[in-house]
């Protein structure tokens, strides 16, 4: 529940989800912190279940341009990846940091980002959603949306630089 309230507040921040004028005084601000400290936080992911907390963090990060930030979790990332990410089950998450990985290494850069992680997004587009219950769970937007969001909002960045 808590990571669906994040997502859905990563995407009122980007205009994404407009909210009616009425009911913006009943939402309250969000703090990626005191978000971080209310989801349960599974210290044994044997099975990638905290994948969504740990890209929930990325999105904020990025969108409020703590990019040193992104970049200190790189190897945790990378990590993370190696350890928990290669069953058949995890594919799609497992190209998902890649690409995240792939837009550290582009400096964050809009068309480097673009080029770097191209192969990469061709196999996320070409790999089938899976909608069971944990999947779901994972993936609340999935991934192929979730990068075109990254990419518009990586252009934008760049633009107003």
């Amino acid at each position: 529940m808590e990571n669906k309230r994040g997502i859905s507040n990563f995407l009122i921040r980007t205009g994404k989800i407009e909210i009616p004028k009425d009911e913006k005084q009943k939402v309250k601000p969000f703090s990626l912190s005191k978000f971080m400290n209310s989801v349960p936080f599974h210290s044994k992911d044997k099975s990638g279940q905290n994948i969504t907390i740990l890209v929930l963090q990325i999105l904020f990060l990025l969108l409020d341009n703590k990019y040193g930030l992104i970049i200190d979790k790189v190897d945790s990332l990378t990590q993370y990846t190696y350890r928990y990410l290669h069953k058949d089950e995890t594919y799609r998450s497992n190209c998902f940091i890649k690409m995240l990985l792939q837009m550290v290494k582009a400096d964050f850069h809009p068309i480097r980002t673009k080029t770097y992680t191209s192969e990469l997004n061709k196999k996320l587009n070409s790999s089938h959603l899976i909608t069971d219950e944990r999947s779901t769970q994972v993936e609340i937007i999935p991934y192929n949306d979730l990068w075109d969001l990254i990419e518009e909002l990586l252009a934008t960045k760049y633009k107003s630089s």
